[in-house]
């Protein structure tokens, strides 16, 4: 299936073929979406582990998962039938019974009990393999396993979430035929859960809970479907916000796509390995993404080319797996950082690990070495772990660059497994040019003192500011600290400040407590964590993230820094993985929004993050004659720690005091092209501007007679053969995304819809030119006009066909808002100012 022509799919060559593919990457276990003789017999042959059964609803009932068959017996001999046809494949060893039923209501509870009979009625019959009630929401109620689907790599955008998993309580239930609910009818249940979670060491908890402790395993995860041609497949009512998560406006997006997909499933692989001994019951997780690049149309497995997925899968699911865990990915020359390499010992012979030792050695990208060292490893038996932290001091004279640490575990003189991680450090010629140190000029207001020390080790010299009431003037820049816009700051001085053409830099605040009426622009905080268990999220966007996108990377603020410095950030707690809570490395903790769509008529949106770049991390307000710099980025408990978020301090800094540079709207030459981040140049920063990306179907290299599809018959997951990729924007007015991303037009009974954008452009320009496709099956009109004009003259496009309109400019205007009124069929796919 997925796209596979049927004759190349369902034949015993290319069966074996992508089996051994797949043994030979480490993995040892797949399940199937129906079953295929020619398929477990090449399991059979090359040593492949099956979990196979009913892919949705249980055998017997109505499609549709509406509700369970009525006749349990007639069912059970149903499921009989098919198990006694896999009795001859010693490969199957999980039997299941259905696939993601609902678990709540009416429909959840009958689902449930038929399921819970059935397991009890197929045990008694065979009770040499284990059963999956319900994959992927029954968490084991129904069955043997207690069978999990999260998609935490891509709803959320953090892999922080798996750490949650080292609760040996989560995800589990109290026994055969136990609910939810049960929890709240029988006290003693509650007591023992919440007395569980505080003392797992307690006699008495173990021996209550002992027996209800099932295998966990993660049938789906990670997600991050790239399609045939790398990059994100764009089905647009799923993928979409989620895309913008990820890899954002990057004008490099198949090799950004590609890198994120490889990390984030051998983040999810390695975690859950790592994690084993806090937890016992991890017992294993499918990655379910895109491995391959070509599907549709093939004619033998040497067509699907393997993504670089499917090596960092390799690498995580090696039978000794050495994994690094540090978390602090950028650091300065010098520094001591301190990873920690564990080893586990899953060797297929099923052995101990005798006379082993880890030899470490970090090198720059050319291979030359700068520290190398042995560290001998007690005799590991097989399935435990070793977890060493090294102390690695980092040479002094180490020039700036990405850095790659990596280990080689020999076992009785043969090496049995090797992994590495990549460093970011900074060299001596890091350090900041002259202009980015700012006189004194700067002052300062820092009643808790800490982002003055943090100034000073920069080297910053600044002025303090005791209140503020009687403000500089002539105006002169402000710094407001972390967390010290506090009530005592004076909404009226302050505004007044900013007007006469004072400049103010505040930094991240206290969503809860901080004060911030004085600002030019209404604006939101987030207060949902990006770790929260809640699935899907119960609020988006988050307060915290990694991955953050600058909207405007040659902007003054982001001189010497690149977008992959924006990834994580190095933590500042010591964290590690036995210790509570998570690690400090989002970029981003007090992200906000935007109240009023007004407002992105004076103001700059310079970074942003998280579902369809909702959140707000760096902005800049134009009032008056001065400006507001507002700071999302947990920068001042990382100084001298992380050289990024010194680097971006420091240009704030110095940007906030020199006049260079302070635009709001992005400078427009060259045509837009619509739906190329690159050529947008930050125009659209989110669903605010009512214009949405439009992706089109591409080709497959492999299939030239594939029939078209639109964007209603793509799939993200199912048809990994058939790409969309963005191209032009369509008209949609409010939109929002669910907290899973999926697209949400506001505005679903109207055909029509209203969109803008904000640009900066040459002065000599008289009119602006949009090139407008209409695919539809009929006519569509649109409407184009500039800034305060009335209502243009609507243009009728014909169906099928494609038409520049355009509009005239104000004489001499720089800064200028285009709207368009019209259909929502319409894809915009070219705007130029002539």
């Amino acid at each position: 299936g997925r796209t596979v022509p049927t004759v190349t799919g369902e034949s015993p060559a290319f069966a074996r073929a992508y089996v051994k593919f797949l043994r030979s990457q480490n993995f040892n276990m797949i399940r199937m979406t129906h079953d295929s003789q020619a398929w477990f017999d090449a399991c059979d042959e090359l040593g492949m582990m099956v979990y196979q059964g009913q892919y949705a609803s249980p055998l017997g009932s109505d499609p549709g998962k509406k509700r369970p068959p009525a006749d349990l017996i007639s069912s059970v001999e149903v499921y009989k039938s098919l198990f006694r046809t896999y009795a001859r494949h010693p490969s199957i060893m999980i039997y299941i019974l259905s696939n993601e039923l609902p678990t709540s209501g009416t429909r959840g509870k009958a689902f449930h009990e038929f399921l819970s009979k059935a397991h009890q009625e197929l045990k008694a019959w065979d009770n040499t393999h284990l059963y999956i009630g319900n994959a992927g929401y029954g968490e084991g109620r129904e069955g043997d396993v207690c069978d999990v689907h999260r998609y935490w790599g891509w709803y959320y955008n953090s892999f922080l979430t798996y750490y949650n998993l080292r609760d040996p309580y989560l995800y589990n239930h109290l026994g055969e035929g136990w609910t939810e609910a049960a929890y709240d009818e029988d006290a003693g249940d509650v007591a023992a859960k919440k007395s569980a979670k505080k003392t797992t060491s307690s006699s008495a908890v173990t021996r209550v809970r002992q027996d209800h402790l099932q295998p966990l395993t993660f049938s789906e995860c990670v997600g991050n479907f790239t399609g045939p041609l790398g990059e994100y497949n764009i089905i647009m009512r799923k993928q979409l916000g989620a895309q913008l998560n990820w890899t954002g406006h990057s004008a490099h997006q198949r090799e950004e796509a590609l890198e994120y997909q490889s990390f984030m499933a051998q983040q999810a692989a390695e975690s859950f390995r790592r994690l084993r001994p806090i937890n016992p019951r991890l017992s294993g997780l499918m990655p379910f993404t895109i491995l391959f690049s070509n599907w549709s149309g093939i004619a033998s497995f040497e067509q699907m080319k393997a993504k670089p997925v499917a090596a960092a899968m390799a690498r995580a699911y090696q039978p000794v797996l050495l994994s690094w865990e540090l978390w602090t990915p950028q650091v300065f020359a010098g520094a001591a950082i301190h990873p920690v390499a564990h080893v586990i010992n899953d060797r297929e012979e099923m052995t101990d690990l005798i006379d082993a030792h880890i030899l470490y050695e970090l090198t720059d990208s050319k291979g030359a070495s700068f520290l190398k060292a042995e560290i001998p490893l007690r005799d590991l038996p097989y399935y435990q772990t070793h977890s060493e932290r090294l102390t690695l001091i980092l040479p002094k004279e180490l020039a700036t660059g990405v850095y790659h640490l990596s280990g080689r575990v020999f076992a009785t003189g043969k090496e049995v497994s090797n992994n590495s991680i990549d460093v970011f450090i900074a060299g001596k010629e890091w350090s900041r040019s002259e202009d980015a140190m700012p006189g004194k000029s700067l002052a300062l207001y820092d009643p808790r003192g800490q982002t003055g020390a943090a100034l000073k080790k920069l080297g910053i010299f600044y002025a303090p500011l005791k209140d503020l009431q009687n403000l500089p003037d002539p105006p002169t820049t402000i710094v407001i600290g972390e967390e010290d816009s506090d009530q005592k700051l004076n909404a009226t001085s302050l505004k007044a400040f900013i007007a006469r053409g004072g400049r103010v830099l505040c930094l991240r605040q206290d969503t809860e407590r901080g004060n911030l009426d004085w600002l030019p622009e209404a604006v939101t905080f987030f207060h949902q964590s990006p770790n929260s268990l809640t699935y899907p999220p119960a609020a988006r966007p988050f307060a915290a993230n990694m991955h953050i996108n600058p909207e405007r990377p040659g902007h003054p603020l982001f001189r010497g820094l690149e977008r992959r410095h924006f990834y994580s950030w190095s933590d500042y707690t010591s964290w590690d993985q036995t210790k509570p809570g998570f690690p400090a490395i989002y970029p981003v903790t007090s992200g906000f929004k935007l109240d009023r769509p007004a407002s992105l008529a004076h103001t700059a949106i310079l970074a942003d993050y998280d579902r369809g770049l909702e959140g707000v991390a760096l902005c800049e307000m134009f009032s008056g004659k001065g400006t507001v710099l507002l700071c999302g980025f947990d920068l001042v408990r990382r100084v001298g720690l992380d050289p990024i978020a010194d680097r971006l301090l420091a240009n704030l800094i110095h940007y906030s005091q020199t006049p260079q540079g302070h635009e709001i709207h992005p400078e427009i030459i060259d045509p837009i092209e619509w739906g190329n981040y690159a050529s947008e140049r930050g125009l659209i920063n989110g669903p605010q501007y009512g214009l949405v990306v439009n992706a089109d179907w591409v080709r497959p290299e492999t299939n030239p007679s594939a029939r078209p599809l639109t964007q209603e018959e793509g799939a993200w997951n199912t048809r990994p053969g058939d790409q969309f990729v963005p191209h032009g924007r369509r008209l949609l007015g409010p939109y929002g995304y669910s907290t899973g991303s999926s697209l949400k037009d506001l505005q679903p009974a109207s055909a029509v819809a209203d969109g803008f954008f904000w640009a900066r452009i040459p002065a000599a320009k008289s009119k602006v030119v949009t090139l407008v496709s209409n695919p539809a099956k009929t006519n569509a009109q649109i409407a184009m006009v500039v800034g305060d004009q009335t209502a243009g003259m609507a243009t009728s496009i014909p169906a099928g066909q494609t038409i520049s309109v355009s509009a005239p400019l104000p004489p001499g205007a720089t800064n200028i808002c285009v709207h368009f009124s019209g259909s929502k069929a319409l894809v915009l796919l070219k705007t130029s100012f002539e």
